[in-house]
């Protein structure tokens, strides 16, 4: 009888090991961090006192192409055009500088320039990012901040889009990709046939806050944030690939 109830008590615990080991992971991947915690603790921005969202580069790829278009809109008639053609990936990270004046939401509007191995301005491209620091932060509050408010907030004519992560942790990076297609003069992209590098710069343009009915404008920390090399790799030009 003893021997039967040691048995009966091995088999418990390798049962409760068994399970614990397949509900253990189940649990952490189905954990996540509360977005909109009462009093978060901070998580100061290394790139600025001011904007709690901080951008770095994680991969490029631009390549010089072709592409067909119409002579006249409602001609049959087409005409090939040399293109600029990229993918930008970044990563993103949300942090807290102060959290006694939590923001109800913040857009951060950045800009990436594009520049010849000679320093001849390529092209430029703007993307914003933006969160929730709480749940009053509506989506009719999110959507009055579109790409066309920031270009003509800041009066920057660069195309682009954005993400806006709503329940984004803090302290936590999310990535995002932007995709772009530009014509470019036939000279220029004769010039890049044998270029080696192209250099791609990132900066902040500026940051716009919303706490209740108000909508705060701040450029105080605008300014480059990073400036990669792209090596060239075959047809295309290529960082961090």
């Amino acid at each position: 009888m003893i021997h039967e109830t040691k048995l009966m008590f091995i088999g418990c615990a390798v049962a409760l090991i068994v399970g614990a080991s397949i509900v253990s992971p189940l649990l952490i991947l189905h954990t996540s961090l509360n977005p909109f915690p009462e009093n978060p603790p901070l998580h100061p921005n290394p790139q600025s006192s001011q904007s709690q969202i901080a951008l770095t580069l994680k991969s490029v790829s631009i390549g010089v192409g072709t592409y067909e278009s119409s002579v006249q809109s409602n001609s049959s008639e087409t005409v090939t055009k040399s293109a600029l053609t990229g993918k930008i990936t970044v990563s993103a990270t949300k942090y807290l500088n102060d959290n006694k004046n939590i923001t109800d939401g913040e857009v951060d509007y950045f800009l990436f320039e594009i520049f010849t191995e000679n320093g001849v301005p390529l092209q430029q491209e703007a993307l914003f990012i933006g969160t929730a620091y709480n749940e009053s932060f509506t989506y009719e509050k999110q959507v009055q901040i579109s790409s066309q408010f920031l270009r003509q907030t800041f009066d920057i004519n660069a195309s682009g889009g954005g993400t806006f992560f709503y329940t984004w942790s803090i302290g936590t990076t999310n990535e995002n990709g932007q995709g772009f297609t530009s014509s470019i003069p036939k000279s220029t992209a004769a010039s890049l046939g044998n270029a080696q590098t192209l250099t791609m710069t990132l900066s902040r343009v500026g940051t716009v806050t919303v706490r209740g009915d108000s909508t705060v404008v701040s450029t105080s920390d605008a300014g480059l944030i990073e400036t990669v090399t792209l090596i060239r790799s075959g047809n295309t030009f290529v960082y961090n690939k």
